[in-house]
């Protein structure tokens, strides 16, 4: 029987026993079709796990509480609920580079104790499931936290950021709207007062930030959400351009299985290779990915980006020489 049946059937079980309806195996049993085994089963449960105050009323031949006050643990989670926080929280963790290892793991105590009729053992499940990145790009604590905080209160924030395009630190004052993990990197989409755009910044490059006691009031998603999904990678742009790899059959088999874009499209062809197209913004972060492939696929459009496998694969040979 499934961990949410088993929910209802104590849900029920305790409101009827607080409004002093005495119920009992029977009445539970014939509530849900279920035998009186089973529904005695759920009453020891209440009684013994969850530490309920029941007494059982000969008179009216059903349960009551003796403490009217009584309530079941407030967080109600199935088994394979909490299998999926365990996961998450693992991921979580890896993303912020153990950042929030302390509130999770505060939060996670509190969760398996409330839901202790479960047999999930915490250490035993992180033992079994884990989540890497292989470019992890973390940040300070702190600054982590200011981001979030100011997300949340709609607070304008400064910052010291570090653009490795120029080599440059500046002092930003922007206006955060949205936080999203790429890559091993978390990246903030804020409007920008230097510039007077919408921006993206790299965590890892702020040197400080600072939330500061002025609000602001959010610009609608519409204006800011293609800086978060419009094309592909992080240098991003208003103009896009279709991209069109073909990888060969060796490779082919393990290109199936990926998504470089939600508007990707994707065909097979002849002997086993694969063809997949979609919009790109700026050709540089896509080239650096192209030529981690090698032989391994070629680029049919468009031009300007075979152009840069090109020269880059000659400057690469040129300098092993």
């Amino acid at each position: 029987m499934s961990d949410t049946r088993a929910l209802e059937h104590y849900s029920w079980f305790h409101q009827q026993a607080r409004q002093r309806f005495y119920p009992n195996a029977t009445t539970l049993a014939a509530q849900f079709e279920i035998s009186t085994r089973t529904a005695q089963r759920r009453i020891e449960t209440i009684r013994d796990r969850f530490g309920a105050p029941l007494e059982y009323d000969h008179q009216h031949k059903g349960y009551f509480y003796t403490d009217h006050s009584y309530q079941l643990p407030p967080l109600w989670l199935s088994q394979n609920e909490l299998l999926c926080w365990l996961i998450a929280r693992n991921m979580l963790e890896s993303a912020t580079a153990g950042h929030a290892s302390q509130a999770l793991a505060a939060f996670e105590t509190r969760l398996f104790r409330e839901n202790s009729i479960h047999p999930l053992n915490p250490q035993q499940l992180r033992n079994l499931f884990s989540s890497q990145y292989t470019s992890l790009a973390p940040c300070n604590p702190d600054i982590f936290n200011a981001i979030t905080q100011a997300l949340l209160l709609q607070r304008i924030l400064t910052i010291d950021y570090h653009s490795p395009q120029d080599n440059q630190q500046s002092t930003r004052t922007i206006e955060p709207h949205h936080l999203f993990h790429y890559h091993g990197s978390w990246v903030l989409v804020a409007w920008c007062h230097l510039r007077h755009q919408w921006r993206q910044f790299h965590l890892s490059r702020m040197q400080q930030a600072t939330m500061e006691a002025t609000t602001f009031t959010p610009q609608p998603k519409e204006r800011w959400q293609a800086l978060v999904n419009q094309a592909y990678g992080l240098f991003q742009g208003t103009q896009t351009i279709v991209v069109r790899l073909r990888f060969s059959p060796k490779t082919s088999r393990w290109i199936r299985e990926q998504q470089w874009h939600p508007d990707q499209h994707m065909n097979l062809i002849e002997h086993g290779a694969v063809e997949i197209s979609f919009p790109v913004a700026d050709l540089r972060e896509i080239k650096m990915r192209v030529l981690s492939y090698g032989a391994e696929v070629e680029v049919l459009e468009p031009k300007e980006l075979r152009d840069m496998i090109l020269a880059e694969a000659k400057k690469m040979v040129k300098e092993s020489e």
